[in-house]
């Protein structure tokens, strides 16, 4: 597709006369009108250009409008265009303090990142309604009141240290949501979502998903206040239930969740004393427990396809006779799978969170470990030189 350079207001008037509107736009002009109400092709901006930037004229582009290393704008503007059929990429805008497409309201994807001084997004007069991925990272938005999506494929939004709050009306994530290292104690609400891809949420201290029916994962790793996590009406994890290195952390509730197809990992959650918030699970692939457990309990599981292993700094020991008996009834198929109480290394984690590990039948030592991984790796030399000959 061929090219056209924006240079001024003047020179754009003979291009625009040709209705000539299925080529690709660079715009090197802050104040950029072209005359077309659809734009076949895609729009860059020159790097170079600083202060204000203002793009009028085409309603629909059916490309990319991508502005990047424009570290000399201060301010992006737009009350034409509203739907973006490409991506709308703005990325490393050091200096840009606001965003404003007044008619926006349709986004294939769009991505900003590397705006740190940004702290005004407005998009449509009702906010985008549509989009399929969404990425928001390094921004000084403390919200994104101006989406308003019921489905997308790929939301994230980490990095944006003023963003404490997030109130969503999504009812489908289809891919994944990740939200991370936002705003301290950042509270997330979802309130509508019934169904998500893989849930990773990190340096948060809540998430709410009371509607949640399905997903294929729900993650939580490193959320300093993160108290505890409720998800009660979900009956089914395709993938993986994890938990890791929540310091404060003292419960988590499926009530009605069966089965995980995947891993169900809870390692290094040390305020986590009682662990019955599986009360229906039945089946899981794998297992991996740890922690300072006083007391587990999950009365319906009956299938552990893969390892399992489960150990605490204190007696679990009514746990380890059901976990043995499972084990003695070919209902937790590991081989290796143990169950240890008084372990002193079980918050450690990667004892508990390889499936080539085991965890040590001695309590006070963790060779058992060191043996399985020797033997792993003599097996993998032995393989190895067999397929050399």
């Amino acid at each position: 597709m061929r090219s056209t350079t924006i240079l001024g207001l003047a020179g754009l008037a003979s291009l625009a006369a040709a209705a000539d509107c299925d080529k690709d736009w660079k715009i090197s002009s802050a104040d950029a009108n072209l005359a077309c109400d659809t734009l076949t092709g895609s729009i860059t901006v020159d790097s170079s250009l600083s202060g204000s930037l203002n793009i009028s004229g085409p309603k629909k582009i059916t490309g990319d409008l991508t502005i990047k290393n424009a570290t000399n704008l201060i301010s992006i503007t737009s009350t034409s265009i509203a739907q973006i059929g490409g991506s709308f990429t703005l990325e490393d805008l050091n200096q840009v303090q606001s965003i404003r497409f007044s008619s926006l309201d349709s986004i294939n994807e769009v991505s900003i990142v590397k705006a740190p001084a940004l702290r005004s997004l407005v998009f449509g007069s009702d906010g985008v309604t549509k989009a399929s991925t969404v990425r928001i990272t390094n921004t000084n938005l403390d919200n994104l009141s101006s989406f308003k999506l019921s489905t997308v494929d790929s939301l994230t939004i980490n990095d944006n240290p003023q963003m404490a709050q997030y109130d969503s009306a999504l009812s489908n994530i289809t891919t994944e949501l990740v939200i991370r290292d936002n705003g301290e104690n950042m509270e997330i609400t979802m309130s509508n979502l019934t169904k998500a891809g893989e849930i990773q949420i990190g340096s948060a201290k809540s998430l709410k998903v009371p509607a949640l029916k399905s997903a294929n994962s729900v993650k939580f790793e490193a959320n300093d206040q993160l108290e505890s996590f409720s998800a009660p009406n979900l009956t089914e994890i395709k993938n993986a239930v994890s938990f890791t290195n929540n310091p404060k952390l003292t419960n988590v509730s499926f009530p009605v969740l069966t089965k995980i197809t995947g891993d169900l990992k809870i390692v290094n959650n040390t305020e986590i004393k009682i662990l019955d918030g599986f009360p229906v699970l039945a089946s899981v692939e794998t297992m991996f427990l740890g922690g300072s457990f006083e007391e587990i309990d999950m009365p319906k599981l009956d299938s552990v396809n893969g390892l399992a292993n489960a150990s605490s700094t204190t007696d679990i020991q009514e746990f380890c006779k059901f976990f043995d008996s499972l084990k003695s009834a070919n209902k937790i198929k590991g081989s290796g799978s143990k169950c240890t109480s008084n372990y002193k290394n079980a918050n450690g984690g990667s004892n508990n969170t390889s499936s080539g590990n085991n965890t040590s039948s001695n309590d006070d030592s963790a060779a058992g470990f060191v043996g399985v991984n020797v033997a792993v790796l003599g097996l993998a030399l032995v393989a190895g030189v067999a397929h050399l000959l």
